[in-house]
């Protein structure tokens, strides 16, 4: 088995999200590039649009993949937000998950 710690090197890094299932690419950069990042063992930080959101991050794996799975919290323009998702890593270090915004 992996450790957790090792997995977290694996992601440590800001990571550019260049597209997403719910919105168009119009909508990602309109303030700055949307991103995730990581930063320790448990933490990290989120920007997409006008939202942003503090991560509280789990590392494992999922599949036999690297798994990054987190809940956040921050505000979409100035409105309170928050939800949770979950970023495996394949082979060529390339990121894919999913991102569920709590409505």
């Amino acid at each position: 088995m992996v450790h957790n710690s090792a997995v977290a090197a694996k992601f440590n890094g800001i990571w550019r999200i260049i597209e997403m299932d719910n919105w168009s690419n119009d909508y990602l950069d309109p303030i700055e590039p949307t991103h995730i990042t990581f930063t320790d063992a448990s933490d990290g930080e989120i920007a997409l649009s006008a939202l942003t959101g503090w991560l509280d991050v789990r590392y494992g794996m999922r599949n036999g993949q690297p798994c990054a799975e987190f809940s956040w919290q921050g505000q979409d323009e100035t409105d309170p937000a928050s939800g949770r998702g979950w970023l495996t890593m394949d082979e060529q270090r390339r990121i894919a998950g999913r991102f569920y915004p709590q409505r």
